[in-house]
């Protein structure tokens, strides 16, 4: 059941996203990726902002760990030292928990960019 709860939005997303990334770790569309990111960001944290319009004023933060082919929930409500890795809106949260088999069956629908970016990756 989904909720406007900051919180709840983000574990969702991040529970659609780990299943997208399961089901497909081995296609095409993400196995170069998560292959890379084993490979160079293994136990890396990565800072995450959410926001509802402003991508610069972020209303939540969470820290967030690329472990095997799932991200694990690090900690919740501390911002990071730094600008955080990924910016993401609660739309778009709440987009993926509205349309789970979307992206799941499409993993490029997926908001990698920034780690990709994180990786050099242009693709």
């Amino acid at each position: 059941m989904a909720t406007d709860s900051t919180y709840d939005l983000f574990i969702q997303a991040m529970n659609v996203t780990n299943a997208a990334m399961e089901a497909n770790s081995e296609s095409i569309a993400l196995n170069p990726m998560l292959t890379a990111c084993s490979q160079e960001l293994a136990n890396e944290d990565f800072g995450v902002a959410i926001y509802d319009n402003d991508p610069a004023n972020p209303v939540d933060h969470f820290t967030i760990r690329l472990k095997g082919v799932s991200f694990v929930l690090v900690s919740h409500d501390s911002p990071a030292d730094t600008d955080p890795t990924w910016k993401v809106s609660k739309m778009y949260l709440r987009d993926v928990i509205s349309n789970p088999r979307k992206y799941i069956d499409h993993p490029s629908l997926l908001a990698f960019d920034w780690l990709r970016r994180r990786l050099g990756q242009t693709a």
